[in-house]
């Protein structure tokens, strides 16, 4: 007896001997064999639902974001990794920003965005860089900025964002670098301010 090419299901070709209910049996024990199997065909439980067992796994969301401290100083022609001790949120728990005052480590892999803001004090000199670093061994985003030059030069916000396809186990932090030719302060105490991360697809 031919069978159907996916779930196996027999069926009577037109040279076999007519004998209904041994095909409509062949047929029955078919569909009670592929059901709830993997390849095979879903099943309905007692309430009418799909059993959570037959379901594809769940997609998870994933968040983190840290802050650091007002007024840091970083020395001039030095790349610095911030410290962010205050964590906002780790929608994991401690998962993303456990054992660390800088990571925020990835749980799963996957696309992901990530967003960091730093302020710099006021100064007429050089320019500011922020970076987003995967593992220390690559830069992710980038952004700079040249100062306000002369006497009422303005402090200023710099944000670096990027999407990036990221491995379970990774682990981002911000650095910064300038070259103002002496110490310049950072701050990433506000709410408007920090890194964050996110989860995206």
């Amino acid at each position: 007896m031919p069978t159907t090419p996916t779930l196996l299901l027999p069926y009577p070709a037109p040279s076999d001997p007519a004998d209904v209910p041994a095909d409509m049996g062949s047929l029955a024990n078919r569909i009670e064999a592929v059901r709830g199997a993997n390849n095979g065909l879903a099943s309905l439980d007692s309430g009418g639902k799909v059993p959570s067992a037959q379901l594809p796994a769940a997609y998870t969301h994933y968040a983190a974001k840290r802050r650091g401290a007002a007024g840091v100083p970083v020395p001039t022609g030095t790349l610095t990794y911030v410290a962010l001790a205050t964590v906002d949120f780790d929608s994991t728990g401690t998962g993303m920003t456990g054992g660390s005052t800088s990571r925020i480590t990835i749980p799963a892999t996957a696309y992901w965005a990530a967003r960091a803001h730093v302020f710099f004090a006021s100064s007429a000199v050089g320019y500011r860089e922020v970076y987003i670093a995967r593992n220390r061994t690559a830069f992710m985003a980038y952004n700079a900025m040249l100062p306000t030059v002369g006497a009422n030069n303005a402090p200023h916000m710099i944000t670096s964002v990027q999407a990036m396809f990221l491995n379970a186990g990774d682990y981002l932090e911000v650095a910064v670098f300038h070259n103002a030719g002496a110490d310049v302060n950072i701050s990433t105490d506000q709410l408007y301010s920090g890194f964050e991360v996110v989860r995206v697809a």
